[in-house]
């Protein structure tokens, strides 16, 4: 995926498409919470477009915005 494909995804959250919001388990990331979101977006690859469930996780950290993981839903 594409960094400009990235800030696209992050840049189009919003509350319809906020899941959960869960507790923290990996000490790797000094944060108390992630903030799960699964937005409906567009994919184009060499076969054309199809719309897919993306998996976006994120937390606030040193009041700045973490991607912690981002990728196609399998769900």
């Amino acid at each position: 995926m594409k960094k400009a494909n990235v800030i696209e995804i992050v840049n189009s959250l919003d509350i319809t498409s906020f899941k959960e919001r869960r507790e923290n388990l990996d000490s790797r990331i000094n944060t108390k919470y992630l903030y799960v979101f699964k937005p409906l977006i567009r994919l184009t690859d060499e076969y054309g477009s199809t719309l897919n469930h993306i998996y976006v996780k994120i937390c606030e950290l040193n009041n700045n915005i973490l991607v912690v993981s981002i990728h196609q839903d399998d769900n």
